[in-house]
């Protein structure tokens, strides 16, 4: 066995963090938190970025966009369930990305998937005795706890309902900052622009789905529905 066969390959030039997004700001933060912790133990000069799959940005396409001009990026999936088509997927997207730099000498890699990490059980036993040590959630929960927060049984009046999907294959698309932007010209709240999960197949923009006229409690059909694509 030759040198190369046993050598230790040299540490990634970025590392990608790459989590589920959320509808607030705690899911994107603790990823963000635990990419700052991650990046003090790495080489000093590799850089450590955060993506999101879905529900949020950047994109797995925009972290690795974030990470050049590395020739070697790690990519670190963070979320559970462990679903091989997801996981595809997300080769798929890095494929489709490297396939448009002028220099296909960048290499990307996906690091086993977090739950089958073999010290895994041991880092959740302290978890587990660490639980058994705080309050029963009949002490925390507190009286109101069936109507807190109000916002969760309240629906505001609305006049348009318009669906942006933010799944993965339409985040992928620039599903997050499109919303975003359909979201800002439907001010003031007489207009309901949510994030949700797949609507659709989407092949080349963010998959959308608008009601005319529309009320959250009687829009659960789809009668009346138009779906929509926004524009390229």
């Amino acid at each position: 066995m030759n040198s190369s066969e046993t050598s230790i390959p040299p540490g990634p030039d970025a590392v990608i963090v790459l989590g589920r997004g959320g509808t607030g700001a705690a899911s994107r933060q603790s990823l963000i938190e635990l990419a700052d912790a991650l990046r003090p133990t790495l080489e000093p000069g590799c850089k450590v970025v955060t993506s999101f799959v879905d529900k949020a940005a950047p994109s797995l396409p925009e972290a690795l966009q974030q990470c050049l001009p590395a020739r070697s990026i790690v990519v670190l999936p963070l979320f559970s369930p462990d679903e091989p088509a997801l996981l595809r997927w997300l080769h798929k997207l890095a494929m489709r990305w490297r396939s448009q730099l002028p220099d296909q000498g960048v290499q990307v890699r996906f690091a086993d998937h977090l739950l089958g990490a073999p010290a895994m059980p041991a880092l959740l036993l302290p978890q587990i005795r660490q639980a058994l040590q705080t309050p029963d959630i009949a002490e925390t929960a507190g009286d109101q706890w069936q109507h807190d927060p109000q916002a969760w049984s309240q629906v505001p009046d609305h006049q348009h309902h318009a669906l942006v999907c933010t799944g993965p294959r339409c985040t992928a698309l620039g599903a997050w900052p499109s919303g975003k932007a359909w979201a800002r010209p439907c001010r003031p709240a007489a207009n309901c622009v949510p994030g949700c999960a797949c609507c659709r197949p989407a092949a080349s923009t963010p998959a959308t789905m608008a009601r005319w006229p529309s009320s959250i409690r009687t829009a659960s059909g789809t009668g009346g529905s138009r779906p929509r694509m926004p524009p390229k």
